[in-house]
C-alpha cells in the first residue's frame, strides 16, 4: 500500500488506541471497531487517499512489527492505568495529529476523546469525525460510565463535524438527544487477506459448533455462554476473548476449563480468527448492547446464522431471517440472571444446531444479505461521499 503523502490526495487519520495489533501481520487482540478502520482504511487507500493511524505505543511483541499503515504513537495507558497520565496523553495527541497532518480525524471509541480531539481539530483547520459505536453513543440514557465521561461525550458529540451512524435507528436518536443529524454508513464486510476465510485454518475447528466471540467487558455477558455450555453438552463451544478487563478475562477462562465442550482461546490472531468463522456452524450473541457487531458480518460472510439474545440492529436477523432470537418478553424477565437468560436460549440454538436444512437456509440469506448491502463497493462510496460533502461545504 502506498500510503505517501500526494499532492492533491485526501488524507484521514483513524484514532484508535488499541489497533496497532491489527495493522501487523499477525496481530490478535483487536476488536471489531479496529478492524472497521483497518478495512475502510483499506478501500480508501485503493481509492487514492492518504491513510493513517493513531494508536497506543506498540506492545513489546509488535515493536519490530512494521504496521501497514504510518502509526503516530500515543501514550494511553491512563486508559486502564493510572489517570494522571491523562493531560499528557491529551497533548500528546494533539501533536500526533498535527505531524499526520489529515483532512479527517475519526474516532469511534473512547469517545471521551472527542473534546480533545475537537480542539486539536480547531486548532489545525481539520474535520472531527465521530463514528457511532454503540446504541449507548446515540442515547446518553443508557450510558453506564461516570458522569465525567458522559459529559466528555455529550460535548464532543455536540461539536463533531460529522456524525457517522452504523444502523438505521441511531440517526433518530442522535437528532433527538443532540439536535445532530448523522449519516449512515454500513459497516464494511470483507476478509482481512484474500483466501483468508478459506485457508484451513487452525487445528480442530471442526469441532467448533457454537461460537462465541467478545471481550471480558460486562456488557457482553459471557457468563451466558458458559452456563448455556454446562446446560448443553452435546454441543462444542469455542470462546475467543480479548481482555480489557483482566480481572474478569480471568475468571472466565477459570470457569472455561471446567466444562469438557467449551475451549477457551483467549486472543486470537485476526488473520486466524477469519478461519473459526469459517468452520463453524453458529454464532452465539449473548451481549446486552451493541451497535452494529462486526462479529455479525464475520459470520454472515461465512454463511453463520446468529442465536442473539437480545442484539437485533435495525430488526435485521428477524426481518431477512439471519437467525434465531428467544422471546423477547421471556428476556426480559429474567433481569439480568445469566442462568436464567442461558435457558432463554437453549431451544432457538439446539434448533439451529439440529436442524441442518433450517441452518442452511438462514445462513444462505445471511451470505446474500453481506454481499447487497456490506460489501465494500457499496459502502465505500457512501463514506467517501459523506467526507467529500462535508469537506466542499466549508
Amino acid at each position: 500500500m502506498n500510503c505517501a503523502k500526494r499532492p492533491g490526495a485526501k488524507s484521514i487519520c483513524f484514532v484508535s488506541p488499541y489497533a496497532f495489533p491489527i495493522l501487523t501481520e499477525d496481530g490478535a487482540g483487536a476488536g471489531g471497531a479496529e478492524r472497521q478502520f483497518f478495512l475502510f482504511g483499506r478501500a480508501l487507500a485503493e481509492e487514492g487517499w492518504r491513510i493513517s493511524f493513531i494508536t497506543h505505543h506498540p506492545l513489546a511483541e509488535y515493536s519490530q512489527e512494521q504496521p501497514f499503515f504510518p502509526v503516530f504513537p500515543v501514550d494511553f495507558s491512563y486508559l486502564g492505568g493510572s489517570k494522571l497520565r491523562t493531560p499528557g496523553a491529551w497533548l500528546e495527541l494533539a501533536w500526533a495529529m498535527k505531524k499526520a497532518d489529515s483532512d479527517f480525524y475519526v474516532l469511534k471509541t473512547p469517545s471521551h476523546l472527542l473534546p480533545a480531539m475537537h480542539f486539536a481539530c480547531r486548532w489545525l483547520g481539520r474535520k472531527l469525525v465521530f463514528w457511532a459505536q454503540s446504541t449507548f453513543d446515540a442515547n446518553p440514557s443508557e450510558r453506564t460510565v461516570s458522569r465525567l465521561v458522559g459529559s466528555l461525550q455529550h460535548y464532543g458529540t455536540r461539536k463533531a463535524d460529522l456524525i457517522i451512524a452504523q444502523s438505521e435507528d441511531q440517526p433518530r436518536s442522535f437528532l433527538q438527544n443532540y439536535g445532530r443529524e448523522a449519516v449512515v454508513v454500513r459497516s464494511i464486510c470483507a476478509s482481512l487477506a484474500p483466501g483468508a476465510a478459506s485457508a484451513g485454518g487452525p487445528a480442530e475447528t471442526a469441532e467448533a459448533q457454537v461460537l462465541w466471540v467478545g471481550n471480558s467487558l460486562p456488557k457482553k455477558r459471557p457468563e451466558v455462554a458458559l452456563e448455556l455450555a454446562r446446560r448443553l453438552p452435546q454441543f462444542q463451544f469455542v470462546m475467543a476473548m480479548n481482555h480489557p478487563a483482566s480481572d474478569r478475562f480471568e475468571r472466565v477462562r477459570r470457569a472455561a476449563a471446567a466444562l469438557p465442550n467449551l475451549r477457551f482461546l483467549g486472543q486470537v490472531a485476526a488473520m486466524d480468527m477469519e478461519a473459526w468463522y469459517a468452520q463453524s456452524r453458529v454464532l452465539l450473541c449473548t451481549s446486552a448492547a451493541e451497535g452494529f457487531p462486526n462479529a455479525f458480518l464475520q459470520a454472515w460472510m461465512n454463511s453463520l446464522p446468529v442465536v442473539s439474545l437480545e442484539i437485533d440492529p435495525d430488526k435485521l436477523i428477524q426481518s431477512r431471517r439471519l437467525g434465531l432470537l428467544p422471546d423477547s418478553q421471556a428476556v426480559k424477565a429474567c433481569g439480568g440472571d445469566p442462568t436464567k437468560l442461558a435457558e432463554c436460549l437453549v431451544s432457538p440454538l439446539t434448533m439451529l444446531l439440529t436442524d441442518e436444512n433450517l441452518r442452511s437456509q438462514l445462513g444462505a440469506n445471511a451470505k446474500r444479505y453481506v454481499q447487497e448491502h456490506h460489501s465494500p463497493q457499496r459502502v465505500v462510496p457512501a463514506l467517501i461521499g459523506a467526507l467529500e460533502g462535508k469537506l466542499t461545504s466549508s
